[in-house]
């Protein structure tokens, strides 16, 4: 998914002040999506496959 339909889909509910929860099948996309969203000031909360348990 594109970046610019990635914001058409998060932005209406990011700009209500909802959270959002975004799922990726891969770490890159995560690391990605995360990297993206904190570019827009978006902050974000990364849980991947990496992060150990505990801190899951």
């Amino acid at each position: 998914m594109s970046a610019d339909v990635s914001w058409q889909v998060l932005e209406p509910s990011l700009a209500k002040g909802n959270r959002v929860m975004v799922f990726c099948n891969t770490l890159g996309s995560s690391r990605a999506v995360d990297h993206f969203l904190g570019e827009n000031q978006i902050f974000t909360v990364n849980y991947h496959g990496e992060v150990p348990a505990e801190q899951r």
